[in-house]
């Protein structure tokens, strides 16, 4: 009986370690099911990645620009998937994360045709064009300041430099530390803990609401947020879900008199004194307006010149061709909110698809192709080409001032219909050089702030007092700070405008 005793036992723990292992087993199963899926989600994306880079080089409609319009920005709270972070996790930098997503997608070539059978040009009536565009605006000292105080937040070793306030309360435009703790229905959720998180007021960086209701609170004190995900929250379990933020504010961060060390620090190391670093900054802000300023008179050269020279046909396979192209991002597009194509335009545009590429797409396509049939001509009225080797240069140039590799940069397109949009933009720097632009002065002075004096909005550049500092600096008063921030808004966006354009 014992010895049988010992055998059953024995038999039992048997079954229990076979359990365990086929347990293991089924676990490890499970897990390599799941890296599976991760890897075709991260595949997925890395091919919406790729093919979504056509719009860099491609088209000149605003279909992208549309949609991120329409959606979300990425820095809305916990707005990424888990795909999108541990990709981002992944990769250093912006080169690393777009040599991580390349594919080997080729898109099929532009069909050829003939511009000379839609338009031929045979006066120099566009020599002749006088546009009129908005003159360029120019830098002020308080955007300078706004700019390099935005620098400072993400400067290395930020609490070695930072001056903490503990005490007062939190105002607009504040740069404030916090911790916090997301709650929905008293449990924590994931991605909704923080600690020492820099959160600037007013940056619309976090659910609507958050931000706001910090406004007025103690610096130092702990506070409940109760707020709501809106319905369109692209994490299912969180969207037009009630949660309660507990928030403990630590301090509101300030940036300390610029010195050369500093100076040398939000450079990276490129300027070892104020005065270097202050005018980079400038001429940075000041290309940007300057780029807006081109970009303006590249539209108004377009819009005179189709006035001009109506286009009157189209190749119809090339008006299909683009369509495709613009149909091909949205199908990209779709599987990151969840949707098929058909979804997706019906939500964002309230039409069918058919009645969309009708009414949207089949537009656009025909106008990009007047551009490009107008500037062929012209390039051939004035033999302006482009060989192999400029065509080189000119790629490595626009990758290089991207930030990825030409590879990249193309999307997968062939080096003929690569050439033939960058001939485009050939043409069109050739234009600017050569048509009449006279700037007109715009009634409304966008960066008037308050009644500030010269000497006060010299900000940190100079010796300044501490109190002409204060004017402009984070401690300026509420009502000053919004208009700072309705400007640095209102810029922010003409650049990215001005970006698309380029890109277009």
């Amino acid at each position: 009986e014992a010895a049988a005793g010992e055998t059953e036992e024995a038999i039992a723990e048997t079954e229990a370690e076979e359990d365990t292992e086929a347990a293991a087993g089924e676990t490890e199963e499970a897990f390599v099911e799941t890296e599976a899926e991760e890897e075709t989600e991260a595949e997925t994306l890395l091919e919406t990645e790729s093919e979504f880079s056509i719009a860099s080089l491609i088209l000149g409609n605003e279909t992208e620009s549309d949609l991120y319009d329409a959606a979300q920005t990425e820095e809305d709270l916990f707005g990424y998937t888990e795909t999108e972070s541990d990709l981002y996790d992944a990769a250093e930098t912006e080169e690393d994360l777009y040599d991580y997503t390349e594919t080997e997608t080729e898109l099929p070539p532009a069909p050829t045709y003939n511009a000379a059978d839609y338009l031929v040009i045979d006066d120099d009536g566009y020599k002749e064009l006088t546009v009129q565009v908005p003159a360029a605006k120019q830098t002020t000292d308080v955007e300078v300041n706004d700019q390099i105080e935005q620098e400072f937040q993400y400067v290395e070793n930020y609490d070695d430099y930072v001056k903490k306030i503990t005490s007062g309360k939190v105002k607009y435009g504040d740069v404030v530390n916090i911790d916090y703790e997301g709650t929905k229905d008293g449990k924590p959720f994931d991605g909704g803990t923080a600690e020492n998180y820099n959160l600037e007021i007013g940056s619309d960086s976090f659910i609507f609401g958050f931000e706001d209701d910090l406004i007025g609170k103690e610096i130092g004190s702990e506070c409940d947020l109760d707020l709501t995900f809106p319905e369109e929250y692209p994490v299912e379990d969180l969207a037009g879900e009630d949660v309660v933020f507990h928030v403990t504010i630590n301090y509101v961060g300030e940036m300390p008199e610029l010195t050369d060390e500093l100076a040398e620090k939000l450079s990276y190391g490129e300027y070892d004194n104020v005065e270097d670093y202050v005018q980079s900054v400038r001429d940075e802000i000041q290309a940007g307006y300057d780029e807006e300023h081109k970009n303006e008179a590249y539209t108004a050269i377009m819009t005179s010149l189709a006035d001009m020279y109506p286009v009157e046909k189209y190749p119809e396979e090339n008006v299909d061709y683009q369509v495709d192209m613009m149909m091909k991002q949205f199908e990209a597009f779709a599987p990151m909110y969840g949707m098929d194509v058909d979804s997706l335009i019906e939500s964002f545009y309230g039409m069918k698809v058919d009645e969309f590429i009708e009414n949207e797409l089949t537009p656009s396509a025909e106008n990009a192709l007047a551009q490009e049939i107008i500037l062929t001509a012209i390039s051939e009225k004035e033999g302006i080409t482009m060989d192999d080797e400029e065509l080189d240069e000119r790629l490595a140039e626009r990758a290089e001032a991207e930030g990825v590799s030409v590879e990249t940069f193309t999307g997968g397109l062939d080096r003929e219909t690569v050439r033939s949009y960058l001939l485009q933009d050939k043409v069109m720097d050739w234009l600017y050089q050569n048509v009449r632009i006279e700037d007109i002065e715009e009634t409304e002075n966008y960066y008037t702030f308050g009644n500030e004096t010269e000497a006060e909005t010299e900000s940190v550049f100079g010796n300044e007092t501490e109190a002409e500092t204060e004017s402009v600096s984070v401690n300026e008063t509420e009502a000053e700070t919004e208009s700072v921030s309705a400007n640095e808004t209102e810029a922010e966006t003409e650049s990215d405008m001005a970006d698309e354009t380029e890109k277009a």
